[in-house]
């Protein structure tokens, strides 16, 4: 008599790969496409930024980081115009990231 310890299980292993195909399908409808922004959504966001930064406004950011938009609240600690980044929180963000600022 041969082992069935392999074929016994094999009507579950289908199962198995089924949940991990579904599970990739819902990480993959959760992801957003990064919204492009017009020339005056930009000029908002950059006056915003320095006005928040000179006058030590609490800030709440949207980002957009690994296919979603992420929201922080915080305080601008810097800002660096040569490699377009900001310093908020203690943690560097692109300015290409931003995506809404209030």
């Amino acid at each position: 008599m041969q082992d069935r310890s392999y074929i016994k299980w094999a009507p579950f292993n289908s199962l198995i790969n089924d949940k991990i195909l579904i599970e990739s399908k819902i990480k993959n409808n959760k992801k957003i496409s990064k919204p492009i922004l017009s020339e005056d959504q930009l000029n908002y966001i950059n006056e915003k930024l320095f006005d928040a930064y000179i006058n030590h406004y609490k800030v709440n950011l949207s980002i957009y980081k690994n296919e979603s938009i992420i929201c922080i609240i915080g305080f601008i600690n810097n800002i660096n115009t040569i490699k377009k980044t900001i310093t908020f929180n203690n943690n560097y963000i692109y300015f290409n990231q931003i995506i809404d600022i209030k």
